[in-house]
């Protein structure tokens, strides 16, 4: 596959457009529950929020195309079973993820944690090495200036690495 076609993959999960905050807002609910966690980074969980969450590689790991095709894979494999995802990017030694996580019963939704170990997990098991440092960085989108914000985030780091 040409870096040319890398490109245009990984391009086509961008589209922002179709993220309108009142499609958005609407579907989301007024915080009821916040989970606070923290291991270097604290990491703040509510109901129904969107959040951008970012993963880095392991120091000097690169991920190859090949890579980075298993890591799109279970990152769209997850979507609608654990998560919401309005996008994602895989860079070669990142990837950024702006999701919704889903309800896991009644009473909780997926966490941050569970759902960024099942990608890291499963990508680092299929790829047969240690691929991700053991935190990402997440961050809550709170509105319309966030995702403009966002959407110049994922166009930049495209433009660069991609």
């Amino acid at each position: 596959m040409s870096c040319q076609q890398t490109k245009w993959k990984y391009r086509n999960l961008l589209n922002l457009k179709h993220i309108h905050s009142k499609t958005w807002k609407s579907n989301l609910e007024p915080v009821k529950d916040l989970n606070v966690t923290r291991r270097k980074l604290p990491h703040y969980q509510s109901t129904r929020t969107c959040y951008f969450v970012t993963s880095h590689c392991t120091l000097g790991v690169i991920l190859s195309h090949e890579e980075r095709d298993i890591v799109l894979s279970a990152i769209k494999f997850l979507d609608h079973k654990k998560y919401d995802l309005l996008t994602a990017v895989v860079m070669p030694d990142h990837i950024h993820l702006l999701i919704i996580p889903l309800a896991k019963d009644e009473k909780c939704e997926f966490s941050l944690s569970e759902i960024m170990h099942s990608i890291k997990s499963y990508t680092s098991h299929q790829c047969k090495r240690k691929l991700w440092q053991h935190e990402s960085f997440d961050r809550t989108v709170r509105g319309d200036d966030d995702f403009v914000t966002l959407r110049v985030i994922f166009k930049t780091t495209l433009s660069r690495k991609g």
